[in-house]
């Protein structure tokens, strides 16, 4: 009897186990359950790749470092194609990386984004719409959330889940290059056509009952450099910047998006991915975003110092997740 009671213990236990270890997994559960179990069961390496967003391009070379390294986002950067223009090589690219992510401890599924910024932009036979500049003359916040309808129908066909895009940037000197990413140079107009298209973004529910993610961006005085240098300074006091760079984010739809991605500029000499008062006080507390906030490409190791400090600061500071193409 003794051993038969040991055997149904050890049974029990197990099924306990298991049932615990499925928590995470049942779409019954709360979100906070799922979530709390999924934690408890998630080591140091599977939190660090759960904060990293590896680039497709050299990921290609060797996709079992999903594994190896617990990767748990891909971006499409701007040359990482994965073979070509035609959708079925990005469906064939997304699923394939998802089967090794499947085989992570844990089974979290990759978050898979791309710069979608006028339509699914780098596939053929999409809906192109204008750049942003050319939306934001219409005047028309119905033509972007239809165009960022159209775009969440479209990448979900590629097993895009994210797209980085509305550009809520507030150009304020037309020397700067990358002028044609904002809607306008007045904020009210950046913030409406902003929104609609966020709307038409969360407008699409896929036949599996999930959604592409938004992303606006770049948090933190974009398009206001001085003479228009790209990454360059932003000057802005406490009034300015908020009646001009944080007015576009302080609506609930934007906040509400899931991610956000912070700029490259810095704000008064202070690089705005490792400014903590724009992240953490004013975008975090004061304006209550309860999504991730995601670096730009490679701006980690920006700042001063070696990488080590480099993602300290960063993490510190509010940066969520990073960017990292290599």
């Amino acid at each position: 009897m003794k051993q038969i009671a040991s055997i149904l213990t050890i049974v029990f236990i197990y099924c306990g186990l298991l049932t615990s270890a499925q928590i995470y997994k049942d779409p019954k559960r709360s979100i906070d359950e799922r979530v709390a179990d999924l934690m408890s069961q998630m080591t140091l390496e599977d939190k660090i790749g759960q904060m990293t967003l590896a680039d497709y391009g050299p990921l290609s070379k060797d996709l079992s470092d999903i594994v190896t390294y617990r990767i748990g986002n891909v971006l499409y950067g701007g040359d990482s194609d994965p073979g070509g223009n035609a959708y079925q090589f990005w469906s064939w690219a997304s699923d394939t990386m998802q089967g090794w992510a499947s085989k992570v401890n844990l089974q979290i599924p990759l978050l898979i984004g791309t710069d979608a910024v006028h339509g699914h932009n780098n596939i053929e036979n999409t809906v192109m719409f204008p750049h942003n500049i050319g939306m934001g003359c219409t005047r028309n916040p119905e033509l972007t959330f239809e165009e960022g309808r159209v775009t969440a129908v479209e990448l979900a066909a590629t097993g895009i889940r994210w797209t980085f895009s509305p550009c809520l940037a507030v150009p304020q000197d037309e020397r700067w290059g990358r002028t044609f990413e904002g809607y306008a140079e007045r904020p009210d107009v950046v913030r409406e056509m902003g929104v609609s298209y966020v709307k038409g973004i969360n407008s699409v529910i896929l036949p599996d009952g999930g959604s592409v993610m938004a992303c606006p961006k770049h948090f933190g005085g974009d398009g206001g450099t001085e003479k228009g240098v790209d990454r360059g300074n932003t000057i802005a006091d406490e009034q300015k910047f908020r009646e001009l760079f944080l007015y576009p984010y302080n609506d609930t739809t934007i906040l509400n998006s899931g991610s956000i991605m912070v700029s490259f500029n810095s704000l008064n000499g202070i690089p705005a991915f490792g400014n903590s008062y724009i992240i953490n006080d004013l975008l975090k507390k004061q304006l209550g975003f309860k999504g991730f906030v995601v670096s730009d490409w490679e701006a980690i190791g920006l700042l001063p110092g070696d990488y080590y400090s480099d993602v300290k600061t960063a993490v510190n500071a509010g940066v969520d997740m990073c960017m990292e193409a290599s």
